[in-house]
């Protein structure tokens, strides 16, 4: 059997165990999570005896983009940082790209601790100069902690970047009050000593489209704000 297919085969049997899906023979029953990735079929027979065929392509593929992959690494007691001394192990740490939608497609790299209380911004090098320290370690975690550490993540979210966020806003409100007044001036030239028409009417209503767009566009209460999740690790502390 060559190696993508055992994989895959490996793949069927823990989604089985998870739940994810049911066999019926060879047919697979997909669960619910699964059909949208199968055009909505709710069940299917893979091909056995091929790697190279849609069944195992969308499989792994949608286990690749829904299913988180952390690191569960630990640290000795003594090394235990300073900056995680408020936490309660385990700390999930998680180094994201938020990027903010303004006039200009704004990504910043942003690092958080968070444990079963509190989430918390951490340094960016934070994770890189620990890394010489961490350990890897065996760590069940239940579906239902992970899904509550990702919700206090994103509830403290706008707190935790609340100043970057202000200052993103401004850079907003600046460039439509620029932007507004660069259309004043330049219709105010072409209306000048026009008298009304067809096409000063069409002048007015062009006028009046751009500002709108701009404030659509512009306006710093429709900022956007979208955090991922590029590497993340559950932390522990080990006692000598």
């Amino acid at each position: 059997m060559d190696t993508p297919l055992q994989y895959g085969k490996h793949l069927l049997c823990l989604l089985e165990s998870a739940g994810k899906l049911s066999r019926s023979g060879d047919q697979i029953n997909l669960g619910e999570t699964l059909q949208p990735w199968f055009l909505g079929e709710k069940s299917a027979t893979p091909p056995w005896s091929s790697s190279q065929a849609y069944f195992w392509q969308r499989l792994c593929r949608w286990v690749g983009e829904t299913e988180p992959v952390f690191f569960r690494l630990s640290l000795p007691a003594e090394r235990w940082p300073e900056i995680l001394e408020e936490f309660t192990p385990p700390v999930w740490l998680f180094w994201t790209v938020v990027h903010y939608e303004a006039p200009r497609l704004v990504e910043e790299a942003v690092t958080f601790a968070v444990d079963g209380t509190r989430a918390k911004r951490v340094p960016l090098e934070f994770l890189m100069n620990e890394l010489t320290a961490l350990r890897s370690d065996k760590l069940h975690v239940p579906e239902e902690a992970f899904n509550g550490v990702l919700a206090r993540l994103e509830a403290a979210g706008p707190t935790l970047l609340a100043g970057r966020i202000e200052e993103v806003r401004a850079e907003m409100a600046a460039t439509l009050t620029t932007e507004l007044e660069r259309i004043r001036v330049y219709y105010d030239s072409l209306l000048k000593h026009r008298a009304v028409s067809e096409e000063t009417r069409f002048l007015l209503q062009e006028r009046e489209q751009l500002i709108r767009e701009h404030h659509r566009r512009l306006s710093p209460d429709g900022l956007r704000i979208h955090l991922r999740v590029q590497f993340g690790a559950v932390l522990t502390r080990k006692d000598p």
